[in-house]
């Protein structure tokens, strides 16, 4: 008789939809031993709040945590993206994903508009006026539109900043 190792199922899966706008979010869960779903309420869910909701269904086994969001790039960013040497050219958004991964600075953020880069797209917007117009013309200079439109700056602004606040990945 051998031993298997299997892989635990969830206990638990939640499923956040997610918006732009804190009051257009939503979290559900899945109670896979009850075969039931239903509807999880918060005051606000961010990234940080839908981690602690699955710390809290953790208690009874495994949970999988997932999230519904917008997730992509401006056009523009991916044509600059393209042109970067040490990048092997990307033509879709996952290709770009094994660039960006590869790069060691791309998940830092600037604080100064000379410093952004294609490499390096996170910034803070420093208050006061022009801070992010500021931004907008380095992307500009390099051929970024960071604000087109379409949806995309929601993912890349709002819920990158969120991801790296409650620390996932690292």
């Amino acid at each position: 008789m051998t031993s298997e190792t299997q892989t635990p199922y969830p206990s638990a899966i939640l499923c956040a939809d997610w918006g732009k706008e804190i009051r257009k979010r939503a979290v559900y869960v899945a109670d896979v031993s009850a075969r039931a779903v239903r509807r999880v309420y918060a005051s606000a869910w961010s990234v940080g709040t839908v981690l602690k909701e699955a710390e809290r269904w953790a208690s009874h086994g495994p949970v999988l945590a997932t999230f519904d969001v917008p997730l992509g790039i401006p056009e523009s960013y991916l044509v600059a993206a393209a042109k970067v040497l040490s990048w092997r050219s990307p033509k879709t958004f996952l290709e770009f994903l094994t660039n960006a991964h590869s790069s060691p600075n791309f998940f830092d953020g600037t604080s100064v508009a000379a410093d952004w880069k294609v490499e390096q797209p996170f910034f803070s917007v420093p208050a006061g006026e022009g801070g992010l117009s500021s931004y907008r013309n380095a992307a500009s200079e390099q051929g970024v539109n960071l604000y087109p439109r379409n949806r995309h700056r929601d993912w890349s602004k709002d819920a990158v900043r969120e991801i790296r606040r409650s620390r996932i990945g690292r």
